[in-house]
């Protein structure tokens, strides 16, 4: 029972804040300074980049990109062999176990507990004078992530629980579900409250401007109008945010934000100096110099890890890639996904098992040595990502295994100019769609389309955006919850003939049960309600399916 107490200080947020190691101030007597606000504002911040399975396995921090991304139909959980603990093959499955399903919950209400704390104790800070223009931007950036957790939790549970207050004593216990439509209409507002004050710019690196609060604010009016099949957002009030009123967002986003594509697609995901790029308009920060050893906290990269080629050698020999453990990996379909020879992007979105052994170069490489080739995992396709990887130019000399400090983008300035064309297309103008779709076309060197539907939009999308994180909620959002079954048509995989019966490296290795999937239609495409909260709140239900 110590477990499930200790993990509800988390989802409630501490009554504590730690200023140093063995230094420990109350809440009631810390909210007094600009200066301390910022300072809990950082720690609101940080669940967004730190993320462990639950405090039953052994499972180190994992990529909530990776894991949506294994939802999806663009690859296979994959791994060294098939394992009993690994979200990645679970969330590709579509068998996620209730107990290690609690990541994303703590995660968000963490975040959500410490936001409502510093809103609770707002009016015990003192603002001197000339600190109005920053004590508004903490408060508009706060704002800003209680909507970004609400979402994350919407899209991925969608039954939750609602509170804007900190939790006192043992108020917890009557939490309940809330209509995901009145938690949605609560994040609507949240969003739109951030607008009025936030900065135009980063305030600082790792901080977010008011154009990513804006830009995920379409994120979600898309994900919800297109799962729930509604025309607009809900609000506190019980009026709407539109369709014209996302149009007119993502003009502004496009116009103003001072964000623009890079010149060339693969400069989003160079390891080197991708970071901080003027095409991210909502960067999760990490960095190689996290403690070593599996317990504690990293601030590195874990999706490089987790998506890295499982035999990649590394710094010590020379080599592009260092070891991985090939979850995630891309499907051999996803080679067709392409349109024109000449687009750039699949270059720099699939990586090959044979560039990785061609980037060994250390003398006396042999491919047919068993010492180096590429190891053979589990639906194994000889396929990797490239986006985010074990690159050997970042590799880290301490926690090899969970610090690489490559930021992930969340949110690119080209998945603002994808929801623009598709918001213009539900309008009916296909010419500003196309306007908007082609600007990533051109840059990617393909050829520019000349005419635009859903389905062409879509698969744009995928095209520009594969292996980031962003296909499933984009199956989900595109044909809604009254037409699952064409979602589960596109998930689920039968009867599957891998390309070969021989064990072999560059292509699928494998038996034919090891990749099938079933979508169930009775999940509604979310997962389930962690079991440690079940057991804690009397009142919670679990979703449908579990």
């Amino acid at each position: 029972m110590k477990k499930i107490y200790l993990i509800f200080l988390l989802l409630m947020g501490c009554d504590y804040l730690n200023i140093q190691p063995n230094d420990r101030i109350p809440s009631s007597q810390y909210y007094n300074s600009v200066d301390e606000a910022y300072q809990a504002l950082l720690g609101a911040y940080e669940p967004i980049r730190t993320m462990k399975m639950n405090y039953v396995d052994a499972f180190p921090l994992f990529s909530i990109a990776l894991f949506s991304e294994c939802m999806s139909d663009n690859v296979n959980g994959g791994a060294n062999k098939k394992q009993t603990n690994n979200p990645y093959q679970e969330a590709n499955q579509f068998e996620m176990s209730p107990i290690r399903s609690e990541a994303f919950w703590r995660r968000s209400y963490n975040g959500i507990s410490r936001v409502n704390s510093l809103f609770h104790n707002w009016g015990n800070i003192t603002i001197k004078q000339g600190e109005e223009d920053r004590a508004n931007t903490i408060l508009g950036e706060a704002y800003f992530l209680r909507g970004h957790y609400y979402f994350e939790l919407l899209r991925m549970y969608e039954n939750v629980i609602l509170t804007t207050e900190p939790i006192d004593g043992t108020s917890w216990r009557n939490y309940k579900q809330e209509d995901p439509h009145k938690v949605y209409a609560q994040a609507t507002d949240d969003y739109l409250k951030s607008f009025e004050l936030m900065a135009e710019t980063d305030p600082e690196k790792g901080r977010m401007s008011v154009y990513a609060s804006k830009a995920e604010l379409l994120k979600m009016f898309l994900f919800y109008t297109g799962y729930y099949q509604k025309e607009s957002l809900p609000r506190l009030d019980g009026s709407e945010f539109t369709l014209d009123n996302a149009i007119a967002l993502a003009d502004d986003i496009y116009t103003n934000s001072g964000k623009h594509l890079l010149p060339k697609f693969a400069d989003n995901f160079d390891p080197l100096t991708s970071n901080w790029n003027d095409e991210v308009l909502l960067e999760i920060p990490h960095v190689d110099s996290g403690l070593p050893g599996w317990t504690g906290i990293k601030s590195g990269n874990i999706m490089c890890r987790a998506s890295g080629p499982w035999g990649g050698k590394g710094k010590a020999f020379d080599a592009t890639y260092a070891d991985g453990w090939a979850n995630g990996v891309p499907r051999r379909k996803l080679l067709t996904l392409w349109d024109d020879p000449n687009d750039e992007r699949k270059s720099a979105t699939i990586l090959t098992a044979q560039e990785v052994e061609e980037g060994q170069n250390e003398a006396g490489f042999d491919p047919e040595s068993p010492q180096f080739p590429i190891k053979i995992g589990w639906q194994h396709t000889g396929l990797y990502n490239k986006k985010y990887s074990t690159f050997a130019s970042i590799q880290p000399s301490i926690a090899v295994n969970l610090n690489y400090g490559m930021n992930y983008h969340a949110l690119r300035f080209a998945d603002v100019i994808l929801m623009a064309g598709e918001l213009y297309l539900r309008k009916g103008n296909t010419g500003k769609a196309l306007e908007y779709v082609n600007l990533v076309r051109t840059r990617a060197k393909a050829t520019a389309l000349t005419s635009i539907n859903e389905d062409i939009l879509f698969e744009e999308r995928n095209r520009e955006l594969a292996l980031e994180g962003v296909r499933y909620h984009d199956l989900l959002r595109r044909y809604g919850q009254g037409n699952l079954n064409t979602v589960k048509s596109i998930l689920d995989v039968k009867n599957y003939t891998p390309e070969t019966d021989e064990i072999d490296r560059y292509g699928e290795a494998g038996k034919s049960s090891d990749y099938e999937i079933d979508f169930k239609l009775e999940q509604r495409g979310f997962l389930p309600i962690p079991i440690i909260e079940l057991d804690v709140h009397p009142d919670l239900k679990q979703n449908e399916g579990y």
